[in-house]
């Protein structure tokens, strides 16, 4: 396993402080079995994964954007 990254606790941080729905975990165990992030996303029809990517990323380009910008 490889060490975690600043950018790794970036990430982690802001996914603590997301506004996730009950009603999207309960959702997310039901469809799937599980509530991960990613289940989660699927079942929120979008609204978690934007609000992850603007939480996260803003207005930049995560392929681009080095960590030291955000």
């Amino acid at each position: 396993m490889r060490p975690t990254t600043d950018k790794d606790a970036l990430v982690a941080s802001q996914i603590a402080y997301m506004n996730i729905e009950e009603k999207d975990i309960r959702d997310a165990k039901k469809e799937y079995g599980s509530a991960t992030l990613e289940n989660i996303f699927k079942v929120s029809n979008d609204n978690i994964e934007k609000q992850y990517i603007n939480r996260v990323y803003g207005n930049k380009d995560p392929k681009t954007t080095k960590l030291s910008e955000y």
